[in-house]
């Protein structure tokens, strides 16, 4: 370490994307100080994907009570909405303790709280103090993005920031958002017997593949949510224990009642205060500006996870923390490469995505692109488990090579990442059909239309076609 600067690197930002970075470098011996303004372990550890999943999974628990007569059991379900909101914060606190700042520190990580501003591009002051380092790099998340609404800002609502210190599970609710977060609460709190509207003018789950968000849509409405999609909010207000929600679409006007409102219409980049002008950061729509290497427009600073657009996920966090700190201090620099991305909306059932969706393969490649379909309906575990609803859809070349993976159906976070790791390692989409999966298993969606896709692709060989006829 130059023993001009107290520390090789500075990283601030105690959330996914920090804890990467920051073990990175240390386990390249580097001395390294993590800087938190809160808690550590960030948005995912205390509002985010934690709590969420908890929450999901609780609900699906309750569901799964209530409809248990389908497979032959008689059981009784009483519900506990504070025995519920205690055991999603017990699986945060347990999570946490994996994130304390005692197991960075042994890992010789300085662990330091407050909120930082640069002083130039070597110095920040925290906390009245100056703390010096070679390099910097930027980790600083995302929080909940709060339109401009008429009246908002008088009314008590929920984000995914406080919605998990509620006690009691609302009777009714409206949410503002048909995004990630908002579909995922939509359908848990919709499981444990809440009344569920949502409201979202640019409509339900965009950015994945609109066979499968349509089905899933449908899917959800017919288990009681109510969908305002096309819809713009246009005021809301509060009376009593009682919220109004007032949403327009062309010349129609509805409002909604609930006791609860919960905004999730997107996130926005925690940059404030930094004082990143002063170091010559440049800033972009949705958070900062980077090269491939996630450097920014500052020598010395990289930054990485929710700050970087255009993804927003803890996953792709991780991945960015160690591109960035390994990019910091090695001579030859890694390039992120975002071609195999991949997330999964946790409904129940899931929707999971890789990839090119169709739309933007066939953009992309135009009549070049091959697609198979498999229905969760045709697999023997399926019907098992009556879980049926459901299909997996491949978006491919003549040649095999997977452009995309879109499945919507029960265990369709796991099944994905085999694709994905086809994707990756440039496998053929028709050798699948080669694999053999224990039976009977639902991973069978992807070796079934790899099977039916390679055969297709023998019976439209010209020289097949001849012998045939």
């Amino acid at each position: 370490m130059s023993k001009k600067f107290k520390y090789d690197l500075i990283v601030i930002g105690g959330g996914a994307a920090g804890f990467t970075a920051s073990k990175t470098a240390s386990g390249m011996g580097k001395k390294v100080a993590l800087i938190e303004k809160d808690k550590l372990g960030g948005e995912c550890t205390w509002s985010g994907c934690i709590p969420s999943k908890a929450l999901i999974k609780a609900s699906e628990v309750y569901g799964n009570i209530k409809e248990c007569k389908k497979y032959g059991i008689k059981a009784d379900g009483n519900i506990s909405h504070e025995n519920i909101m205690n055991h999603v914060r017990g699986v945060v606190q347990s999570v946490y303790a994996g994130h304390k700042p005692e197991v960075f520190e042994k890992a010789g990580i300085n662990v330091l709280f407050g909120e930082p501003k640069f002083l130039d591009n070597n110095t920040i002051s925290l906390n009245g103090k100056k703390l010096t380092a070679e390099k910097f790099i930027l980790a600083t998340g995302s929080s909940p993005f709060v339109p401009p609404i008429s009246g908002l800002d008088k009314t008590k609502y929920l984000t995914n920031s406080n919605l998990f210190e509620i006690s009691e599970i609302p009777k009714t609710l409206t949410i503002i958002g048909a995004g990630a977060i908002g579909v995922e609460m939509a359908n848990a709190f919709n499981k444990l017997g809440t009344i569920v509207n949502v409201v979202d003018m640019a409509g339900f789950l965009v950015n994945d593949d609109k066979d499968l968000t349509q089905i899933l849509q449908q899917k959800l409405s017919q288990e009681g949510i109510n969908f305002y999609m096309g819809y713009g909010v246009e005021k809301v207000s509060e009376e009593g224990l009682e919220k109004f929600v007032q949403i327009k679409k062309g010349k129609e006007i509805k409002a909604i009642k609930s006791d609860q409102i919960l905004v999730a219409a997107g996130r926005k980049p925690n940059l404030d205060g930094l004082n990143l002008e002063k170091v010559g950061v440049q800033l972009v729509k949705g958070g900062v500006k980077t090269d491939k290497y996630l450097k920014t427009t500052a020598k010395n600073i990289w930054a990485c996870g929710d700050i970087v657009p255009p993804f927003q996920f803890s996953h792709i966090s991780e991945h960015e923390g160690v591109k960035a700190s390994l990019n910091a201090f090695l001579p030859i620099k890694q390039a992120v490469n975002y071609d195999n991305i991949i997330w999964t909306i946790f409904t129940q059932p899931e929707i999971s995505h890789l990839g090119l969706t169709e739309t933007q393969a066939r953009e992309k490649y135009g009549n070049k692109v091959k697609v198979s379909t498999y229905k969760y309906k045709d697999l023997d575990r399926s019907k098992t488990e009556i879980e049926t609803f459901g299909m997996a859809k491949f978006i491919y070349l003549s040649s095999g090579k997977i452009l995309g993976a879109h499945i919507v159906g029960k265990h369709s976070c796991e099944i994905i990442n085999q694709v994905q790791t086809m994707k990756t390692l440039g496998i053929s989409f028709y050798k699948a059909k080669n694999l053999i999966h224990s039976y009977p298993t639902y991973s069978d969606i992807i070796r079934q239309p790899a099977k039916k896709a390679f055969v297709k692709k023998i019976l439209d060989n010209p020289i097949v076609k001849l012998l045939r006829k």
